[in-house]
């Protein structure tokens, strides 16, 4: 005969000696629920006021909000502060924009460490749907001149217009999410210290994740720093990452697939990719050319693009290095080498690429092309292209290197594999190497000569 748990002791083990006995009811009033509060959940009603008088129970006695799963209309939801923990199963909506903002204390300092009252926003298992050009969830704070700790987000999906903006946020994660938006997934302005984890992206016309400069932004990079994205799939947007003008972008173990430019760097410095796969296509531009909110890629078959950025343009440095990724280029007839990094902006700004480097990648025309090289760089202070795989077969009509480091102050270039690399059949390498004994050494000194540190292959 089956036993109904009301008070009782729910547990798998014997409470030890002199501990709390935790009930059923115990564990229940650990979140306040919102329909206790008056929230419909029905789709149709206005529920702003029974969530708002349900948050502001629940940060009374420090407890989270609990959402039965329904459609929660919040079209008059005002802005939240302090510490805010939504809950729900993955059967929740929230209908409208929920605006999160407020000032954080420092928390890097060890003498004022944070406490369990400190604000701070957690969601769990939510799904935000904006009903305008707005976004569905938008986090705010002021310029902070230290560390912060600001958000959590775990399994929430986002639907609607736009997704997720996050500006001035410092020490968050986002994890196992997904964003179905229409034009635009996540946007970090001025962002710093943040990683994302096991999340996807898909058909988004303008762009998947946007890292950007806030307009009030005077501290730090102006497009924010560390950002981490790990385990993360984009799926035919028009542009899989932007990163404008920060610093120390990290995307390891990614695939951008079918991305108009799966990744666009402009003045984003010391950017570092691993294990990752970057595919170049047009199916973005084919399908959301007519969409309200498409944003046209700046160049076509290019898996990754890089150009300094800043105001005025060309003063903020462009940097990559790429470890074990794979560059790809889909689109037919393209004249575009498929990997793209040019620090030349004009005679203020000669050189604004910093360090570039490939190492153990592949960068692989899969289509016809009238490409005459397949890695490109320019105007960079230091280049190293070692250990990579370039394949063209007979697809190309033009093909003359397949890398180039033009203008470049030192570069370290040697083998690399070039066996499937052909032009009407004949094998192309690169002017920058030479076959010695089976092995691809450079063929010239870097252009101002080894220096301390240096590695270079004596040819």
């Amino acid at each position: 005969m089956a036993t109904l748990l009301t008070s009782k002791q729910v547990s798998h083990k014997p409470a030890a000696a002199g501990a709390t006995v935790r009930t059923l009811r115990d564990r229940l009033s650990d979140v306040l629920c919102v329909t206790d509060f008056g929230a419909k959940g029905d789709g149709v009603t206005n529920d702003s006021s029974a969530i708002q008088a349900c948050i502001t129970a629940a940060k009374a006695v420090g407890k989270g909000v609990y959402f039965p799963d329904g459609v929660y209309i919040i079209s008059s939801l005002a802005a939240q502060s302090g510490r805010v923990f939504l809950n729900g199963s993955g059967g929740v909506t929230l209908r409208g924009t929920f605006t999160y903002q407020d000032n954080f204390p420092l928390s890097a300092a060890t003498i004022t460490p944070l406490t369990p009252t400190a604000p701070y926003f957690s969601a769990v298992g939510i799904n935000f749907q904006s009903t305008s050009s707005d976004y569905g969830l938008k986090l705010l704070t002021a310029e902070q001149g230290g560390f912060i700790s600001t958000f959590s987000i775990t399994r929430c999906n986002f639907y609607g217009n736009k997704g997720l903006l996050a500006r001035h946020m410092i020490g968050f994660q986002i994890a196992n999410c997904e964003f179905n938006n229409v034009v635009a997934g996540a946007r970090f302005e001025s962002c710093t210290n943040g990683i994302v984890t096991g999340c996807r992206w898909q058909n988004q016309a303008e762009s998947g994740v946007w890292i950007t400069r806030a307009s009030d932004q005077t501290l730090r990079w102006p497009g924010g720093e560390n950002i981490k994205l790990i385990g993360c799939e984009f799926a035919v947007c028009t542009y899989g990452i932007v990163a404008d003008q920060c610093a120390f972008l990290v995307v390891d173990s990614c695939l951008l697939d079918y991305c108009g430019v799966p990744l666009f760097l402009s003045g984003a410095a010391y950017s570092k990719t691993s294990n990752t796969y970057y595919g170049a296509a047009n199916n973005a531009v084919a399908l959301f050319s007519g969409v309200p909110g498409y944003l046209a890629p700046v160049t076509s078959g290019v898996a990754a693009y890089g150009r300094p950025g800043g105001s005025p343009l060309g003063s903020r440095t462009v940097g990559l290095t790429a470890h074990n990724c794979e560059f790809v280029n889909y689109v037919p007839g393209s004249s575009n080498p498929i990997v793209v990094l040019d620090g030349y902006i004009n005679g203020t700004y000669p050189m604004s690429a910093e360090r570039i480097g490939f190492t153990g990648c592949q960068i692989y025309a899969s289509d016809t092309h009238s490409a005459g090289t397949l890695l490109y760089v320019k105007s960079a202070a230091i280049v190293a292209v070692v250990g990579n795989r370039f394949l063209s077969y007979n697809m190309s009509s033009s093909l003359v290197d397949a890398w180039r480091a033009e203008s470049c102050d030192s570069f370290i270039g040697h083998s690399n594999d070039f066996h499937q690399c052909r032009q009407s059949g004949v094998l192309v390498g690169s002017s920058y190497e030479k076959p010695v004994g089976g092995v691809y050494v450079q063929s010239a000194e870097p252009t101002v000569g080894v220096k301390p540190g240096d590695i270079w292959v004596q040819p």
